[in-house]
């Protein structure tokens, strides 16, 4: 579980960056800040690393 907190700070950091990764990153997370309580997202950082993305009340649940 990851908390709101660090996301917020991992987005914060990321978008700053002159790096597309990083940049594609902030994006992912500014997504992830975004969500509705229940609702949930497929991310993919790299081929065949598929993470299913919950937003829940205490925070994000990876899968």
């Amino acid at each position: 579980m990851l908390d709101r907190k660090l996301i917020e700070m991992m987005y914060e950091t990321a978008a700053k960056s002159e790096l597309q990764g990083a940049r594609s990153a902030a994006a992912v997370y500014r997504q992830m800040l975004e969500m509705p309580l229940g609702s949930q997202m497929t991310v993919r950082f790299q081929e065949g690393e598929d993470f299913i993305v919950t937003c829940r009340e205490e925070g994000y649940e990876l899968a």
